[in-house]
């Protein structure tokens, strides 16, 4: 940064706007395949010159990333002036990720400091809670949170469950109350029964279940979304209870992610009559992968139990799949000695070959996709809630 800039004002003239921007924008995910923003980067060219903070201040406020969230609360939250200056900034918030409940070493962020965080972050996109409570919303702080949501157009999109326990009720409290939410991740198994009496009323495009639920939580999920899942992913293989509730909607998803693979997944693939992704990671050899739906575009695998026929049996389906343009997979599977053999199929096939694949799928943005693969880029800020 000291060579594009010696201090406050001195080269500002040296370099247009537009490619400060560029250049900002780019550094702006410190690793490519992690959620994390460069935070040092954004922070020490917004101390360069007034046009360089004037693009550096939004981004550094984009994504307010957990732990920096306690600071961020104390700031603007708590202490923070209500000016102008704070207004505009925090109209720059989309992505926000805070702990929320007790820990063994610390109180994060209150029940009461989520309704005041959502009443002045008007343009917020995605929420990000990390439970460390099984405790619900206490009524107080429920009517809260409530009166926010009724009182001020919120578009939350994007919701993501970390951390919390399997019998942990917030999420059934908070999930009606957001009927924008479409995009959906939880990371615990949620075992605790539904509320007969209040459902969802959001329609999810996209369903990240890390664990599988109980059958009557996945229906209570779903029970809004006929008809709009399009992305799936299913960390665990799932039973025959769990295949039979997702049955209705597979043939309109048109991405599907496999973290373990079982005959019921082998099922729900070939249910999927619109796929246009497939990502799996290891697929046992005595379980057919065969009869592929014919529209995949992208195929993605992870041989990750270096199974010595995956790759084999992934070069054996190539052909099969007219539409096929990109077959990626992770760096490690490089070594395997038929991955010549698999490229060479590829290129007679046409098929495009990206060796360095994701091996954790999140590291995507919530946002719908025009062309998958869906990457994690600022070109994706448009779609977050724009400023008009």
């Amino acid at each position: 940064m000291t060579q594009l800039g010696s201090g406050r004002g001195a080269n500002q003239h040296h370099i247009p706007i537009e490619l400060v921007m560029e250049i900002l924008e780019m550094a702006f995910y410190r690793v490519k395949l992690q959620r994390q923003p460069d935070y040092s980067t954004l922070a020490a060219a917004s101390l360069v010159c007034t046009s360089w903070a004037g693009v550096a201040q939004p981004l550094l406020f984009r994504q307010v990333s957990y732990p920096r969230s306690r600071q961020f609360r104390h700031s603007y939250l708590v202490t923070g002036a209500e000016t102008v200056r704070t207004r505009s900034l925090l109209n720059h918030v989309r992505i926000i990720d805070i702990g929320f409940g007790l820990t063994e070493t610390h109180q994060d962020c209150e029940a009461d400091c989520l309704s005041i965080l959502l009443s002045r972050c008007p343009r917020i996109y995605e929420l990000v809670l990390r439970i460390h409570s099984a405790s619900p919303l206490n009524a107080t702080s429920f009517s809260a949170l409530k009166e926010v949501v009724e009182s001020i157009p919120l578009n939350l999109r994007a919701l993501q469950i970390l951390e919390s326990s399997t019998m942990c009720p917030i999420l059934y409290q908070i999930l009606p109350l957001f009927s924008t939410l479409q995009f959906l991740a939880i990371e615990s198994e949620m075992t605790g029964r539904p509320p007969a009496h209040i459902k969802p009323t959001c329609r999810l495009y996209e369903l990240d279940l890390y664990r599988s639920p109980s059958p009557s939580v996945l229906t209570w999920l779903l029970s809004a979304s006929s008809g709009a899942l399009r992305i799936l992913e299913m960390r665990d293989p799932p039973d025959s209870r769990l295949k039979q509730i997702l049955e209705p909607h597979l043939p309109g998803v048109r991405s599907l992610r496999l973290m373990a693979f079982n005959s019921h997944c082998a099922d729900i693939v070939r249910q999927c009559t619109s796929l246009e992704e497939l990502r799996i990671f290891h697929i046992p050899a005595f379980i057919p992968f065969t009869d592929l739906p014919p529209t995949i575009e992208h195929l993605s695998f992870t041989n990750y139990n270096f199974s010595r026929s995956l790759v084999g049996r992934i070069t054996a389906v190539i052909p099969n799949l007219p539409k096929l343009r990109l077959l990626s997979y992770d760096k490690e599977t490089r070594e395997d000695p038929d991955i010549p053999q698999m490229e060479a199929v590829c290129r007679a096939q046409g098929v495009a070959v990206d060796p360095n694949a994701a091996i954790m799928w999140r590291a995507e943005d919530s946002v719908p996709v025009q062309q998958f693969p869906r990457r994690r880029s600022v070109s994706n800020f448009s779609l977050m809630n724009p400023l008009q």
